[in-house]
């Protein structure tokens, strides 16, 4: 194996650990919005996330967490 055949190898192997990251991150991003949402009684029998504010700022501070802690992956793998 050459010099080149070995750094493709570890740059996708490189790339594979990222993506279990990332993925497994995404999940535990929605788990968080399911735990709050989940059991939640509809007004009017429709979902508008303006109708239900505390949940609106739980899913805008958990977005923005998932954003930053993505960002950190990104950049530092």
């Amino acid at each position: 194996m050459d010099l080149n055949e070995k750094y493709e190898a570890k740059h996708l192997a490189n790339i594979r650990k990222l993506q279990k990251k990332v993925s497994k991150h995404y999940r535990n991003t929605i788990d968080k919005i399911y735990k709050k949402a989940f059991g939640l009684k509809l007004k009017n029998g429709d979902f508008k996330i303006s109708d239900y504010p505390i949940l609106s700022n739980h899913i805008d501070e958990v977005l923005i967490n998932f954003r930053e802690e993505l960002n950190l992956m990104l950049v530092n793998g």
